[in-house]
C-alpha cells in the first residue's frame, strides 16, 4: 500500500483551501513531488502529499485531494515537469490556479498561464514570507519531512540563493512558499461574502447582456 497523503485535519464545510505542490520527474535518484494542502483562513497545512510519483500520477492525486477539500484552489509549480501537471489537472476540470502576466504601461494582462509560475522575481518573496510566518509563530509546520527539510534550507554562500544545502530536498518547502503566496492573493472569505459576490457578478453578466 502506497500512504501518498498524510492528513492531519478532515475539511471542513464552511472553510476554504489551497492545494500548492512542486513537481519532479519521477525517478529514483531524483526529487520528490510534494503537495500540500492549507486553510485559507488560519493558513495551517491540514493534508500533505510526498513521493516519487511520475507527472501524470501526481496529477491525479492534486485533483482527488482538491475536490476532497472543498474543491480547493489546485496551484501546482508550471516549471519543468509542472507543465503537464498543470495541463492534466485542466483536462480533468479541477479549480486551478492561473498565473497572470502583466505587460505595457498600464498593466495590462495579456496572458494567463496555467498553475504558479517561480522564477527571479517572486521566488525570494514567496521564501521571505514564508520564513515570517514561520519566525512569527502564525503558521504550524505539522508535518516531520517539512520540518527537517526546513532545518536544511540555507542561503548559498556561493550564488546567494535560498535553496536545499548539498544533496538534501526542498520539494515541501517549495510547496509550503507557494502556497502561502496563493492565499495571499485569494485570502479566506466567509460563505455569505462569496455567495454575495456570486451573485453580484451574476447580475453584472444578465446587464451586459441586455
Amino acid at each position: 500500500i502506497d500512504p501518498w497523503i498524510d492528513i492531519m485535519a478532515l475539511p471542513l464545510n464552511y472553510m476554504t483551501y489551497v492545494l500548492s505542490g512542486d513537481t519532479s520527474e519521477g525517478l529514483a535518484k531524483g526529487d520528490e513531488s510534494a503537495g500540500i494542502v492549507r486553510e485559507r483562513y488560519s493558513r495551517h497545512p491540514v493534508a500533505f502529499i510526498s513521493g516519487l510519483y511520475p507527472p501524470e500520477d501526481f496529477a491525479k492525486k492534486l485533483f482527488l485531494t482538491g475536490k476532497f477539500y472543498n474543491d480547493a484552489i489546485n496551484a501546482p509549480e508550471n516549471n519543468n515537469h509542472g507543465y503537464s501537471v498543470c495541463r492534466d489537472l485542466q483536462l480533468m476540470g479541477a479549480n486551478l490556479y492561473y498565473t497572470l502576466r502583466e505587460e505595457g504601461p498600464e498593466g495590462t494582462v495579456t496572458t494567463r498561464k496555467r498553475g504558479y509560475t517561480t522564477g527571479p522575481a517572486n521566488r525570494n518573496v514567496m521564501l521571505d514570507q514564508m520564513e515570517e510566518e514561520i519566525r512569527k509563530i502564525v503558521v504550524e509546520l505539522r508535518h516531520p519531512k517539512l520540518i527537517d527539510q526546513c532545518k536544511t534550507f540555507v542561503r548559498n554562500p556561493k550564488t546567494g540563493k535560498p535553496e536545499a544545502d548539498g544533496s538534501f530536498k526542498d520539494d515541501m518547502v517549495l510547496a509550503f512558499a507557494i502556497g502561502g503566496q496563493v492565499i495571499s492573493e485569494n485570502p479566506y472569505k466567509p460563505k455569505r461574502e462569496q455567495n454575495s459576490a456570486a451573485s453580484a457578478e451574476v447580475q453584472r453578466r444578465k446587464q451586459v447582456k441586455n
